[in-house]
């Protein structure tokens, strides 16, 4: 079998020229998103205290993710509980080679706080409640459609019967 191809980074790439840049805390992650607590914001729009970035590909929801998952060789990959010095697309996307370590101590000048109704950044994915929930509303969904049929089968046999 062949070996997937492995990608670097461009010399002197990085979060400069994103149009959205700021330094947060990675606190979780969840089928290829990671929701960064926000610390400052060096350019873009203001931020919320969280952030959801797509960190890599996203992934399918659960069941589907137990059967298949994507990566790619410039997905970012975040340590929960580390700071980090983000650059993201105005969708929030973002990868390896806009992502750096930032020591817990360092300040930006110009830099700026975040906002209570600052943007959120991605739509983060379902949590787990969430998933289960859409699960089994689908399965709910599936069992009325099973019983309307059987029903409507059933008043059809009936009424051929009789005559």
């Amino acid at each position: 079998p062949t070996q997937p191809a492995v990608a670097s980074c461009a010399e002197h790439s990085g979060p400069d020229g994103a149009p959205v840049i700021f330094v947060g805390t990675a606190e979780a992650e969840r089928r290829g998103y990671t929701r960064l607590k926000v610390d400052e914001v060096l350019a873009g729009p203001d931020l919320g205290h969280e952030v959801w970035v797509l960190s890599g590909q996203e992934q399918p929801p659960w069941p589907l993710s137990m059967f298949s998952t994507v990566h790619g060789s410039v997905d970012a990959d975040f340590a929960l509980g580390n700071r980090y010095l983000v650059g993201a697309n105005r969708s929030f996307a973002t990868n390896a080679c806009q992502v750096s370590s930032v020591d817990v101590g360092a300040s930006h000048s110009g830099a700026r706080k975040p906002v209570e109704n600052g943007v959120g950044g991605a739509d983060g994915p379902l949590g787990p409640l969430g998933q289960t929930l859409w699960v089994a509303g689908i399965v709910g969904l599936l069992a009325a459609i099973v019983r309307l049929l059987q029903r409507f089968r059933g008043r059809g046999t009936d009424a051929s019967s009789r005559q």
